[in-house]
């Protein structure tokens, strides 16, 4: 069980979650968002960091059948010593805020810092594509009796454009909008079985972290599009879609998300016309 490298560590976490406490679930989610802070930090470091007592990363390397806390933070520790440049993770957390335009008005740095950000985002969504299981999204989508789908607030847009895309190929879905307050009513229709296909990114918004455990309690599986794979949206999802996408100036860019989204449509329809179906690509108009 104990993990080797930092890939097999989130693994480890996310197959044995249940049996972790949830403040070892912070701990690891610290860790995985973190893995610098965790490498080169001493355990009090650590824990001012990310407000968790040290016990608590303890306790997670013992878990995970680690010796002690130093063991697990060798396996963070050795990908950094081994490359010299920062991680495509790294770089996007690095476009918090840290940069600075001498004219704001200057619509053209505008226009060259966001896209030097969104090309961040992208380098590393194609660097991770194949650990994203795309074909087992594509597979629960095609199998699910209805679908609803939940994006609120800064992941509207992306909730939105993928309803229409379903709808241009011809799978009937439910976009959850909370519009004339009939949220709770859509909610109400879907039954076990049926698919919720949620995007939130942290801080979630409270109405998406009620409609999921809800749509949890009616035994509605979830694909969850988002960049915390430890937390409360993915819990117990069928299917976890981690997508990072750089935050700028306060804004999230959402190049990388768009992606996955036109990415779940078309392979929809690929699979759609090697089914059989008479889908003309050229003419959806996604």
């Amino acid at each position: 069980m104990k993990p080797g490298n930092l890939s097999e560590f989130k693994d480890t976490v996310l197959k044995n979650r249940a049996m972790l406490t949830a403040r070892q679930l912070e701990a690891a989610d610290f860790a995985l968002n973190h893995p610098n802070d965790l490498a080169f930090n001493s355990l009090t470091e650590i824990s001012k960091l990310s407000g968790i007592a040290t016990a608590m990363f303890v306790r997670l390397a013992q878990a995970l059948e680690f010796k002690g806390f130093s063991e697990m933070q060798k396996i963070f520790r050795e990908p950094l010593i081994e490359k010299s440049t920062p991680s495509y993770s790294e770089r996007i957390r690095h476009y918090q805020g840290e940069e600075h335009l001498s004219d704001p008005n200057n619509g053209g740095a505008l226009i060259d810092s966001f896209a030097r950000a969104n090309k961040i985002s992208l380098d590393y969504l194609r660097e991770n594509s194949e650990d994203l299981e795309l074909d087992k999204a594509i597979d629960l989508i095609l199998a699910a009796p209805s679908i609803s789908i939940l994006g609120l607030r800064r992941s509207f847009p992306l909730a939105t454009y993928l309803s229409y895309a379903l709808y241009r190929f011809k799978i009937a879905n439910t976009l959850i909008t909370g519009l004339a307050g009939f949220a709770e009513d859509q909610l109400d229709l879907m039954q076990a079985g049926d698919l919720l296909i949620v995007m939130s990114f942290p801080p979630y918004a409270e109405a998406t972290v009620e409609f999921c455990a809800k749509a949890r309690a009616a035994g509605v599986r979830i694909l969850a599009i988002t960049d915390d794979p430890l937390g409360i949206i993915a819990h117990e999802a069928e299917q976890i879609i981690e997508v990072h996408d750089a935050v700028l100036h306060g804004f999230r860019s959402l190049t990388a998300s768009m992606c996955i989204v036109q990415s779940l449509a078309i392979g929809i329809g690929y699979r759609k016309r090697l089914n059989g179906e008479e889908i003309l690509l050229d003419e959806i108009d996604c």
